[in-house]
């Protein structure tokens, strides 16, 4: 089997989507969806995974079956333009906002709580400096150890290098993404520690916080 790494194009959304689904097998991933069912939360993502491929700021990045044409592998990468540190009151209104657009059988509560978190550890870290976020990754399961992921990693390093840009990435604490991202040069910075058991899941989450610095002699 042959796999090519390219952009995707609009009509791959819900290609996308069902990758990003069927990879969710994590507690701290599957608590998002709260009641929605399956086809619903792939109709949503589908529509949202639109629009952020045809945003000039993101990067959807696929591992695609040459002979098929199937999407194996997904990731959304986007440059993060330098600016000022957010208040804690402007991050708490643009979340807000944000609250607003999700549908109610969402966990819209943890939601919310991952996104104030996991963004606080970011702008503690990054402190304003423009940046290239990996804000998802997935592989389907029969696509799994042929080196898609570390390719849809290394995706935007080259130009992060050549361009002194750092990139950043949370990931859960003891999983498999740690030690792949090592690989690449990505460093465990910090952590969000999170109580799954008030939303519905099992107990005590940590996700960590990564960073890897541009290489002056790239």
């Amino acid at each position: 089997m042959t796999y090519t790494i390219e952009l995707a194009a609009a009509d791959d959304a819900e290609g996308i989507a069902r990758v990003m689904l069927n990879t969710t097998e994590s507690e701290f991933s599957r608590l998002q969806r709260g009641t929605m069912g399956d086809e619903d939360s792939q109709a949503r993502m589908a529509t949202r995974l639109q629009s952020v491929i045809a945003s000039p700021e993101q990067h959807v990045v696929v591992a695609r079956v040459q002979e098929t044409g199937e999407i194996a592998s997904a990731a959304v990468w986007a440059i993060k333009e330098e600016e000022a540190v957010p208040s804690a009151d402007e991050r708490a209104r643009k979340i807000e906002e944000r609250r607003q657009a999700f549908d109610p059988r969402m966990n819209v509560e943890y939601i919310v709580e991952l996104m104030q978190k996991l963004g606080d550890l970011e702008h503690s870290l990054v402190q304003g400096r423009k940046h290239w976020l990996l804000d998802n990754l997935a592989t389907l399961p029969e696509h799994r150890r042929q080196g898609l992921a570390g390719k849809l990693v290394e995706w935007p390093l080259e130009m992060a290098d050549r361009e002194g840009i750092l990139c950043f990435l949370t990931t859960a604490d003891g999983g498999g993404g740690e030690s792949l991202y090592k690989k690449y040069g990505f460093e465990r910075v910090g952590a969000a520690e999170f109580d799954l058991a008030k939303y519905g899941g099992s107990g005590p989450h940590t996700h960590i916080a990564m960073l890897r610095e541009a290489k002056r002699n790239a």
